[in-house]
């Protein structure tokens, strides 16, 4: 195992005990994102899909496996999510999703993949999280080879919709210690700031 791959046990150590570590570790192997991802396999028939990826502190993808009573039409579907479809498989559907009583809404995006794809990226989420469990902030490269990473990071991160959304990217701070944008005055190497134009 590459040196550079910590273990769960040696990542929360880390936060708990020396944040500015491990956001020194996290600057120095991410390549382009970190990601958490939370396993909902159990929550039969609920909101939302089998598992939620959550990128940069920021970006959510939701893996939803087909239409349910919670979600019965793609209106119903999570802002950002991967869906199987084979004969939508490699499109993007776009839509807006109305947020509040005033009408304002957001993009949503709907990233179609082949089943077989989608089954590939669950059995490496599954892998993510039973190594991983709820840490949230697992550098890229410690999955660099998966289906999963080479989706996110030449597809969904990639999509303009995605990109705008990405100007928030670690506004919210990290469990167990400091946001990374309070470790050095306004900015640290992880939040990349607003994607270019």
């Amino acid at each position: 195992m590459n040196a550079d791959i910590l273990t769960l046990a040696e990542l929360r150590q880390l936060r708990r005990e020396t944040p500015a570590k491990l956001f020194a570790h996290l600057r120095e192997v991410e390549k382009n994102f970190v990601f958490g991802v939370e396993d909902h396999r159990e929550e039969v028939d609920e909101w939302g899909g089998e598992f939620r990826i959550l990128v940069n502190r920021n970006v959510e993808l939701h893996l939803v496996p087909r239409f349910n009573k919670q979600m019965e039409m793609t209106d119903e579907l999570p802002q950002y999510a991967i869906f199987p479809d084979s004969e939508l498989a490699g499109t993007e559907a776009e839509r807006e999703i109305v947020i509040d009583d005033e009408g304002e809404t957001v993009p949503a995006v709907i990233f179609y993949v082949e089943p077989g794809c989608y089954d590939r990226l669950r059995d490496e989420l599954s892998e993510v999280v039973r190594r991983y469990e709820d840490f949230d902030v697992i550098p890229d490269t410690y999955f660099l080879e998966t289906e999963l990473i080479r989706l996110l990071a030449t597809r969904v991160l990639e999509h303009e919709a995605v990109k705008a959304e990405r100007a928030y990217d670690f506004r919210r701070g990290l469990v167990g210690g400091e946001p990374p944008r309070d470790l050095e005055e306004e900015t640290t190497d992880l939040d990349h700031g607003p994607p270019p134009p």
